[in-house]
């Protein structure tokens, strides 16, 4: 306890695949690049952030994120080139529960794309992309890809700005998903980031420790406090001649005693900048973005949490794992699941072999028995009835 396939398929596929480009922020840094160091920060410091990131395993966390301007929209639109144009401010929430390299996520959207949902769940080896989740009834098609896909796709799976604000890189892209969390300071430090300064600051009434580096990308402060763990209360992110990318701040930590982290509950950002704007940086900000959970557990979680139900009848399934999958077009055969679970099993076999499942006439053996004996019985209470009458 804490305190405090067909062309509705492919055209579903690529609905969904849209969605995590369009609400992917850029990262930092690429992905596939060498394991990250703790060059020349402090041990304490060091083995604080591994621990934190080593933590965040079990954890069922939901948030909502939300986005406004102190420009006009359309305004804040055309500066940010914003794809959807002004469906960026629409406000959306995440449920995302991980435990031991899995995962359960779902991303609901509101205002003009109210309804719209993006879903993923990775059990370990297979990864399920859903139109919806169970719980709402509405995974209506899911697409199930099998270890040798998700092994060379880079496909995004998840978008996680709540564990980047809170100072922690998550992998998610499909290729990534079996690498283990790390602290963001430990993330830059392993792909050339250098370590500038470390000194002692007050950020709102706590003293921290104010790590900043060095790199490529420009220059990153991280304001840490000790008194949790070294959880960040504070980031700036600028460019490398001094001008503000990204003021980040996070308050309201629950406390998790047991495993000794600090998870904040708020989150609100300045943002000066973004991806679609090709390097240029407003002196004032462009957007603020709010984050807020409303829902942090770290209790055990069950096997079931991290797989789809592919067994709700009319749900449409697109799988590369059946037999022949890699010889379709788009690397899955698809089926639909019968409204009789007894048939399941013939409406896949059918798929494989590109036929359209006819389920089995019925035994009318049974039925003619029957009718036989009623025809006796009638038989022989018509002659009793015909004697007695006689007599």
């Amino acid at each position: 306890m804490h305190r405090s396939t067909t062309d509705r398929g492919r055209a579903a596929l690529c609905g969904l695949l849209c969605s995590a480009i369009i609400l992917a922020a850029s990262g930092l840094a690429p992905d596939n690049q060498p394991a990250p160091t703790a060059a020349g920060l402090p041990d304490d410091i060091a083995q604080a952030l591994r621990h934190n990131a080593a933590a965040l395993s079990p954890l069922s966390i939901s948030w909502e994120t939300k986005f406004r301007t102190d420009l006009p929209v359309a305004e804040a639109v055309r500066i940010g080139q914003f794809p959807e144009k002004s469906s960026f401010f629409d406000p959306r929430t995440v449920k995302f529960s991980r435990q031991d390299g899995k995962f359960s996520y779902l991303r609901k959207m509101g205002g003009s794309r109210r309804g719209a949902r993006f879903s993923h769940r990775y059990d370990g080896v297979n990864l399920y992309q859903g139109t919806g989740s169970e719980e709402d009834g509405f995974s209506t098609l899911i697409f199930v890809f099998g270890p040798e896909q998700v092994k060379k796709s880079s496909m995004f799976v998840y978008e996680s700005e709540y564990f980047d604000r809170a100072g922690f890189k998550l992998y998610g892209t499909m290729e990534t998903l079996q690498k283990p969390d790390e602290a963001m300071i430990l993330y830059l430090l392993g792909r050339g980031a250098k370590l500038t300064s470390d000194n002692l600051t007050r950020v709102e009434g706590s003293y921290c420790r104010n790590i900043e580096l060095t790199s490529e990308w420009g220059r990153h402060q991280f304001y840490l406090d000790p008194a949790l763990n070294y959880a960040l209360r504070k980031y700036v992110d600028l460019t490398a001649d001094g001008r503000t990318k990204r003021v980040t701040t996070n308050r309201e930590f629950v406390e998790f005693p047991a495993q000794k982290i600090w998870l904040p509950r708020e989150s609100s950002s300045a943002w000066h900048t973004w991806s679609s704007m090709k390097g240029k940086v407003r002196d004032s900000p462009l957007v603020y973005e709010d984050i807020r959970a409303d829902h942090l557990d770290k209790s055990p979680m069950p096997d079931k949490t991290f797989v789809m139900d592919m067994k709700r009848p009319t749900t449409i399934v697109a799988d590369t794992r059946l037999p022949g999958a890699e010889k379709q077009k788009g690397g899955f055969i698809e089926y639909q699941v019968p409204a009789d679970l007894e048939y399941l099993d013939g409406v896949i076999e059918a798929a494989t072999k590109g036929k359209k499942f006819v389920p089995p006439l019925p035994d009318n053996r049974r039925t003619k028995v029957i009718i036989a004996l009623n025809v006796v019985i009638l038989s022989a209470g018509v002659v009793f009835l015909w004697n007695r009458a006689k007599r």
